[in-house]
């Protein structure tokens, strides 16, 4: 009996030291692997997800088009990712040959950046990191709704993101996106949340919305205003062309569902529209 505890103690302080070998999928997921600190853990990625500098990792394409031989080459413990790994047939040789792959719902919410925490850290073995991070997002979280609360108590500013990509008509995000979510989370009214997604708009229907603000990606750079004005010139007769209120948002808070950068890059909106609310 006393051998027998031995050896399941043994087993289990063993089992607490060993370094998983991970491949994560989503730039969402992979991002909460690093803040529960197990980035060199991580030896393969999907091309999508960012990793800190330090750390060597091996791409393995696109998320949706995984290599069943590029992963099995790595020879990792688990494979975790989002809903939208593929293909299945890779996913499948995966199991086959005996790695765990876990795949998580993607976080159209915030609620289930929370829950992807919870269950990312019971799955690399780190339930203390787990439990702080949630902790810290959910405060995060409590802040921004406080904060949101004092937009809505003034006038909550009509905040729009616009896709531009040259030679293709403008798509604007609604419902269903991420985009849609950070504008939620940091405390604004987006009046094109009766659409799906991303779709492409009349110049007269943004006209109609009248935006305080215009989001864009940052991929734009201080040409923002430029880009938004020569695609849609009527919006210079919108509140967010008059006063000049185009933003640029973080590319990597959009890609992959609702992750932690969202949250960041939502108090960091939640500045700039309080300013403009404080400005009318």
């Amino acid at each position: 009996m006393r051998h027998s505890l031995i050896l399941i103690i043994t087993f289990v302080f063993s089992s607490s030291l060993y370094a998983q070998r991970l491949i994560t999928a989503g730039p969402a997921i992979t991002e909460i692997v690093v803040a529960l600190g197990a980035q060199q853990e991580i030896v393969g990625t999907d091309n999508s997800s960012v990793l800190p500098k330090e750390v060597s990792a091996a791409k393995l394409g696109y998320i949706r088009q995984l290599p069943a031989e590029g992963i099995l080459a790595l020879r990792p413990d688990l494979l975790i990712g989002s809903s939208e790994m593929a293909p299945t047939s890779t996913l499948d040789s995966v199991r086959q040959a005996g790695v765990t792959v876990t795949v998580l719902p993607d976080s159209d919410n915030i609620d289930g950046v929370l829950s992807n925490i919870d269950l990312i850290a019971l799955q690399i073995n780190q339930p203390a990191a787990g439990e702080r991070l949630h902790q810290q997002t959910q405060q995060q979280l409590n802040t921004l709704k406080a904060r949101a609360q004092q937009l809505a108590d003034k006038k909550q500013p009509r905040v729009i993101f616009l896709l531009i990509h040259e030679g293709r008509p403008a798509m604007i995000a609604g419902q269903g996106s991420t985009a849609n979510t950070l504008i939620t989370l940091a405390g604004g009214v987006n009046p094109a949340h009766h659409l799906r997604n991303y779709q492409t708009i009349s110049a007269e229907n943004l006209l109609q919305m009248q935006p305080d603000v215009i989001l864009i990606s940052a991929r734009h750079g201080n040409h923002g205003a430029t880009e938004v004005f020569k695609h849609y010139p009527l919006l210079e007769a919108t509140p967010a062309g008059k006063n000049k209120n185009v933003m640029l948002v973080n590319g990597k808070a959009l890609l992959g569902g609702a992750g932690l950068s969202t949250i960041d890059e939502a108090q960091r909106l939640q500045e700039q529209l309080l300013q403009v609310v404080g400005a009318q």
